[in-house]
């Protein structure tokens, strides 16, 4: 079934219709010259033979020069015309005098026009209407002045007379194109019924507030940061613990630094992705609230990097460990205590096992030494001489020693910072008693910085 326009003023006649013609007329001639011969005489009637031989001789050199073709070689014409009527928005195509040139069936189905007096222009058929009024209105004054144009509405019935009650939703498209062969433009109109897709949108919103509020109201709180550490998103569990007012809460107003306590961010920061990859990580630490009072918490925290090594955003889940009234809630507090301790003393604390790795740090010693290591060489058990400098490497070999013997007399080593001479640190190596002192993952010293 091939879609016919309902207005095609364009159409132009096909080659059997002009062979018709050109009988009819050849035909009326040889009439004409036949029953006038006497009146024309001789001389008229060899004159117009020379002229039609000489038409015939023309056209049989314009022929052979290419210059006309006896069948066209392609189908492009046809092919836009069969393209533009069967397209399933509708097209009106007028003049600047809004005089209908073309409409497809598609927008005559859609406007509930049956026949070619029953169709009207997109101005003609909603300018009258409050909801779309101001769109077309916008759009035909661009027309006007040549520019092309878009826009949405939504109407409280179809346009189509007889159609289902209810809203529907409606996007009109207006450019003017140029036709070769006619001085003014033309004026074309799309028009395209858009319910289902606003409808599949209008879902899709709400689930997504669905997921929303399901995020906001997990027992967890939860957040994202940017590469800059400034929060993007904060849900109502995590705002609510932090005294943020959600109503009032703008996007990357509120940084890490300004709600994490202490050297917290040294823990933060020393989480590192490689690049193209995420990593996640478990991090303890104290939150500040919008008073000044501390908020014990634990991160869940996941980083992750581009494939140039460039850092990305942050997602974090947060754990309140003040929270719990179980049989646990005594051991979950020392241990709470126990953390902020750790974390909040100014002297930066490893320990290390008997082959002198790293076990664990607190956060000063990730701040004092974020130039040398990091989380992922804590990860990976690098051995703590890296942060000593070479000079006095063999000293904390022999102070190391000493606490691996378990003797509690060790002197302190001063020491630089490698990679930086002008800081200067002392070095303090305390034995471990209760240390097994094999090659497991117990402490067999600690040392202070």
């Amino acid at each position: 079934f091939y879609p016919v326009p309902i207005v095609d003023q364009n159409t132009r006649p096909g080659a059997v219709t002009r062979l018709i013609i050109f009988i009819v007329v050849l035909t009326g001639a040889a009439i004409v010259f036949g029953l006038f011969r006497e009146r024309l005489g001789d001389p008229f009637l060899l004159g117009m033979l020379g002229v039609l031989a000489m038409i015939g001789v023309g056209f049989l050199f314009a022929t052979a020069i290419g210059f006309v073709q006896v069948a066209p070689r392609s189908t492009s014409d046809e092919l836009s015309k069969a393209f533009v009527d069967s397209m399933s928005q509708g097209l009106l195509v007028t003049d600047t005098k809004a005089r209908i040139i073309y409409a497809n069936r598609a927008y005559a189905d859609m406007t509930g026009a049956s026949s070619a007096a029953d169709l009207k222009t997109v101005e003609g058929l909603l300018s009258d209407v409050p909801e779309a009024s101001m769109t077309i209105y916008r759009l035909a004054s661009g027309l006007r002045d040549g520019q092309a144009g878009d826009g949405e509405f939504r109407l409280a019935q179809s346009i189509r007379p007889g159609a289902e009650p209810g809203a529907h939703w409606y996007r009109t498209r207006a450019r003017a194109f140029n036709v070769p062969g006619q001085r003014l433009p033309m004026l074309a109109w799309q028009l395209a019924d858009i319910s289902q897709e606003r409808a599949e949108q209008e879902r899709f919103f709400l689930d997504l507030q669905k997921a929303i509020d399901h995020l906001d109201h997990a027992p967890a709180g939860f957040f994202s940061a940017d590469q800059e550490g400034r929060v993007t998103y904060i849900n109502a569990t995590l705002a609510e613990w932090l005294g943020i007012d959600l109503a009032s809460f703008t996007p990357g107003a509120v940084t890490l630094p300004e709600i994490v306590a202490g050297d917290g961010m040294a823990l933060v920061r020393s989480v590192k992705a490689d690049p193209g990859t995420t990593r996640n990580a478990v991090i303890d630490l104290d939150l500040t609230t919008m008073t000044g009072e501390a908020l014990p918490v634990r991160f869940m925290h996941r980083v992750s990097a581009s494939r140039e090594g460039v850092g990305g955003p942050t997602r974090t889940i947060v754990l309140n460990r003040t929270q719990g009234e179980d049989a646990s809630a005594d051991l979950r507090a020392s241990e709470v205590r126990f953390t902020r301790f750790f974390n909040s003393t100014p002297m930066a604390i490893a320990g290390v096992d008997a082959n002198g790795r790293i076990l664990r740090t607190n956060a000063p010693f990730l701040s004092l030494f974020s130039s040398v290591v990091d989380r992922d060489a804590v990860d990976r058990r690098v051995r703590l001489d890296t942060v000593i400098h070479e000079r006095d490497r063999p000293a904390f070999a022999e102070a190391f020693e000493k606490a691996r013997q378990r003797q509690a007399e060790i002197e302190p080593i001063d020491t630089l910072l490698p990679g930086n001479e002008d800081r200067h640190i002392r070095f303090y190596v305390n034995a471990v008693a209760e240390g097994t002192g094999g090659e497991g993952a117990e402490e067999s010293a600690i040392v202070y910085a």
